[in-house]
């Protein structure tokens, strides 16, 4: 991967970090119904996904409408660490610096949440007992340094799998029986 592969890479790494930045610290500081709403969406719209997309399309046009594979998907592994570096440092200067209360709140509104989703289901007494307990029990002990370092590596094996679904969509290989593109001749300056 050359520089300019790696800038760009970086620039959408950087530009999708700093979209979940803001939208996590604005949707916290709206409070935490807000917060909870926000991580419920987040996960489910694919906005860096999108994102990282475009940077990649972008990539193959500054290669001349032609990227290999390979190319792509560095492209678009790197820009992912980029953004889970992000990722990362928000969410433990959120959790652990700026509202270390944050997670006792947010479970208590994601269980309540939980129950009404369940009983508009019309779920029996005892599966919404064992789905609560059940969160609850998941909430425990996540966000300490441990569990981030976790989080990212399993994460970076996910976003390793995004990468190549990016890579195979917008790879495009040169067509058969044509020469390799020569950059164009700089004009002379004798």
């Amino acid at each position: 991967m050359n520089r300019t592969d790696k800038r760009l890479a970086v620039k959408y790494g950087v530009i999708a970090g700093l979209l979940f930045t803001i939208l996590c610290f604005g949707c916290w500081s709206a409070g935490v119904e807000t917060y909870a709403t926000f991580l419920t969406w987040y996960t489910w719209i694919p906005a860096i996904f999108v994102l990282i997309l475009v940077g990649a399309f972008q990539r193959r046009k500054q290669l001349g409408g032609v990227m290999t594979f390979k190319e792509a998907l560095a492209f678009c592994f790197l820009a992912y660490v980029i953004y889970e570096v992000f990722y990362a440092v928000s969410t433990f200067v959120l959790y652990r610096l700026v509202d270390p209360t944050l997670q006792e709140r947010l479970t208590a509104v994601i269980i309540e949440k939980t129950r009404r989703f369940m009983e508009g289901l019309g779920a029996k007494d005892s599966q919404i007992d064992d789905a609560l307990e059940t969160a609850e029990k998941n909430s425990k002990g996540t966000y300490s340094i441990a569990q981030i370092v976790l989080g990212f590596g399993y994460t970076l094996i996910y976003d390793f799998v995004k990468s190549i679904i990016l890579a195979a969509i917008t790879q495009k290989r040169k067509p058969e029986g044509f020469p390799d593109a020569q950059p164009p001749a700089q004009p002379s300056t004798t």
